[in-house]
């Protein structure tokens, strides 16, 4: 009787030509969120901020700035449209939405999901930037992706992760 030791021949090429593959592709995909304070917090904190908004969805600045004020209000002062400021509170938020491969449902239809970048930095108002960040959304590889749709769920939920990592930023 030969006894073998070790992973048997058949499973070694699963493991290398599907398994690892499979992994690569889930942990490339996954969101990606960085964020840079570029001064020291009291700077940061000290502005009003005038806002400013760029996005590819016509229909999305009002809930943009809705949702930035709300998540963003109660750590920096956001100056009303025509108010006096002394920075520059930038969003770009661009978003597409797609549709998932048919047998993800199991039903033969499809399942949307959005993709999207959201970018805010606070400058002072000779554009220096003071802080930023950036969070790449990507619907179709989270669990989020089933809930968050539309582009106005996933500003919301971009906004709020970047509302979070910027209070860590600036908390002294």
């Amino acid at each position: 009787m030969k006894v073998m030791l070790g992973t048997p021949r058949t499973v070694r090429p699963i493991v290398s030509q599907i398994l690892i593959p499979i992994l690569l592709l889930v942990f490339a995909g996954c969101s990606s969120l960085e964020s840079k304070p570029y001064v020291n917090v009291g700077t940061i904190l000290n502005n009003k901020y005038v806002m400013r908004i760029e996005t590819n969805v016509s229909a999305m600045k009002s809930p943009l700035e809705t949702y930035v004020r709300r998540y963003f209000g109660s750590i920096i002062t956001i100056a009303e449209p025509g108010e006096d400021s002394t920075g520059i509170l930038k969003i770009n938020f661009l978003a597409t939405t797609e549709d998932a491969l048919s047998f993800y449902s199991g039903s033969g239809g499809s399942i949307p999901y959005v993709d999207s970048s959201l970018l805010i930095s606070l400058e002072d108002l000779d554009h220096h930037v003071l802080w930023s960040g950036e969070y790449i959304y990507k619907g179709g590889w989270e669990l989020s992706g089933f809930v968050n749709t539309t582009p106005i769920e996933a500003a919301k939920y971009s906004i709020k992760t970047l509302a979070d990592r910027f209070a860590k930023d600036v908390k002294t």
